[in-house]
């Protein structure tokens, strides 16, 4: 009986410390839930950093969206559309990589490490896009030396040499830097052998196009066209001596029914001399007939002329563009983006 009783309190006892547990404040269960999100948001966020640095930059993007849905006034926001513009200029996707840049460019401070690092990003992808007129605009006037090296690769592109010495000169004096001086010396190297690249005079073209068929564009490097006009041009001409020969044939008999083998013969007697000799000299002269595919002839061998003599500034941009995407392969300005960029976990 004393065992129950002493089992009886026991119960009760434990029934109170139970209710009493049971009814927390708010205050207490939103900070508890607090705690829990916090923890969740830390794993997120360091998961989405492992896929960026893994490469895996298609599943951090669509892990970072879920992350922004959760996370909607977070300071962290502004970092997240960073590297999720970063995944997108690595993917490929230039045009929404810029979006997101952009979105960074739009709300944060222009003093802020973030926002510098998305204003070289944003460059250098419209430099990748071929954009160089745009990035020539959007660095003027100015002193970052990231972004001046930036400009001076888009002046080599754009085949002002001049300029782009110039604007190396200034970025590598503003880096004052060893590394950085042994980046842009090759890139004066390429600068100054750019003058050795084949560079064909227009009017050598002309020439060389109306002495021979096709020359213009064999001296291009035009070779299947040059081939073109050649078949072309003898065509013609053996089509002006078919005519001349069809005439001839036609006031005369043939000693064969090929026209490839024919010969007169009508009168042969009288086309020889009191000896029986073939004549001394033979006259030749163009039937009407001929006049046509001759002049079919000279018209091919005159445009082709021509054309190859309006080609050879485009065929010297091209050699020089082959020449320096060769070079800026090997230089390329991706070697210089190597600037502070915040990371997504120094913010926690």
């Amino acid at each position: 009986m004393q065992n129950f009783i002493k089992y009886f309190i026991y119960t009760i006892f434990s029934c109170q410390l139970i209710s009493q547990q049971a009814y927390r404040s708010v205050e207490e269960i939103e900070s508890e839930w607090g705690g829990y999100t916090e923890y969740q948001r830390d794993e997120m966020i360091a998961f989405c950093d492992f896929l960026f640095k893994e490469g895996h930059y298609e599943r951090f993007i669509t892990t970072s969206f879920k992350l922004l849905y959760k996370l909607n006034n977070d300071p962290i926001v502004p970092l997240i559309y960073y590297y999720i513009a970063r995944s997108y200029e690595e993917i490929g996707g230039f045009d929404l990589s810029i979006r997101y840049y952009e979105k960074i460019l739009e709300n944060e401070d222009s003093n802020s490490k973030i926002y510098k690092s998305a204003t070289y990003r944003k460059m250098h992808v419209k430099y990748l896009l071929g954009n160089y007129k745009q990035v020539l605009s959007e660095t003027e006037n100015i002193q970052d030396p990231y972004l001046l090296t930036l400009r001076a690769y888009a002046f080599l592109r754009e085949k002002k040499f001049d300029e782009s010495r110039i604007t190396f000169i200034m970025a590598q004096s503003i880096f004052n830097h060893s590394r950085y001086n042994k980046l842009i010396t090759p890139l004066y190297r390429t600068i100054e052998d750019a003058g050795l690249v084949k560079n064909y005079n227009k009017y050598s073209t002309l020439f060389y196009g109306l002495m021979f068929p096709g020359g213009g564009q064999f001296l291009l490097r035009d070779y299947d066209q040059g081939k073109g006009v050649v078949a072309t041009f003898g065509l013609l001409m053996l089509m002006a001596r078919w005519a001349e020969a069809e005439e001839w044939g036609s006031k005369s008999g043939r000693f064969y029914s090929s026209e490839a083998s024919s010969f007169p013969v009508n009168n042969l007697k009288k086309g020889l001399n009191k000896q029986g000799s073939i004549p001394a000299e033979l006259n030749f002269s163009f039937s009407s007939n001929s006049y046509p595919p001759l002049i079919l002839g000279f018209s091919v061998l005159i445009s082709s002329a021509l054309s190859s003599f309006n080609k050879t500034m485009v065929k010297n941009s091209i050699f020089m563009d082959y020449y320096l995407n060769e070079q800026l392969n090997i230089n390329p300005p991706s070697v210089f983006m190597d600037f502070y960029e915040p990371v997504l976990l120094e913010i926690n």
